[in-house]
């Protein structure tokens, strides 16, 4: 991904935890230049 995120990299990131929700169940996220990335505790 580039930096800062396009809207429409957000928007597949958003799609990929609306669509798989079991994985991402009680986790918070940020997309980033990374991509995709779980918040650490």
């Amino acid at each position: 991904m580039t930096a800062p995120p396009t809207s429409s990299e957000v928007a597949t990131a958003v799609i990929e935890l609306v669509t798989n929700p079991d994985q991402s169940r009680g986790k918070a996220f940020i997309v980033s230049g990374n991509g995709r990335e779980a918040v650490q505790e």
